[in-house]
């Protein structure tokens, strides 16, 4: 089942290491000062994706999934859900909309 899959991947994503397990020796640079804050927005970022997801049916979530954030092509998604890509456009179409709704 891909979205299941893709769930998998970005809790894995979610489990890496925060800012405060990383060596918290002197920066060298810029973006190590950073760190903190972008851990936070990949977090809540990576909340928002499935809390999302679990919102809308299977189909939708997968299609939204594997377009919008593994940004795959329309042939590539059709090819992998074994669906039409007008369908694909269509549930691609209302995920957006639940997306924005929530």
């Amino acid at each position: 089942m891909i979205l299941g899959r893709a769930r998998e991947a970005i809790l894995e994503i979610a489990k890496g290491p925060r800012h405060h397990e990383v060596d918290a020796g002197p920066p060298s640079s810029i973006n190590q000062v950073e760190n903190p804050e972008k851990s936070l927005l990949m977090q809540e970022r990576l909340e928002y994706i499935l809390r999302v997801s679990r919102t809308l049916p299977q189909r939708q979530a997968e299609v939204w999934i594997l377009r919008d954030l593994n940004q795959w092509t329309s042939e590539d998604v059709s090819t992998a859900l074994n669906i039409s890509r007008e369908n694909q456009r269509i549930l691609l179409h209302r995920a957006a909309a639940a997306e924005k709704a929530a």
